[in-house]
């Protein structure tokens, strides 16, 4: 059986364009993130436009997958910017 070889091509850095996520699959995870979370948060009203209980799970629930989703997003997107070397 062959051995899998997972090493990086060499002189390809993380920050290499060749490495990335293509433009359409980050818009496309933004559009489909995008609609999840409005879906997500339609649920935080009753139909008389309250919020619902202060203390309840589903609040936590819409406040984890935001902040999840706010971090896959910037993880596509940061090495797109480079590397912050100015700072």
């Amino acid at each position: 059986m062959t051995k899998l070889d997972s090493q990086l091509e060499p002189g390809l850095s993380i920050f290499d364009r060749r490495r990335l996520f293509s433009g359409r699959a980050i818009w496309t995870f933004f559009f489909a993130g995008l609609a999840v979370l409005v879906i997500l948060m339609s649920g935080l009203w009753d139909y008389k436009g309250n919020l619902i209980d202060t203390w309840t799970g589903y609040r936590f629930l819409v406040l984890l997958a935001t902040a999840l989703y706010g971090v896959i997003l910037g993880w596509m997107i940061f090495p797109r910017i480079g590397p912050l070397k100015d700072i």
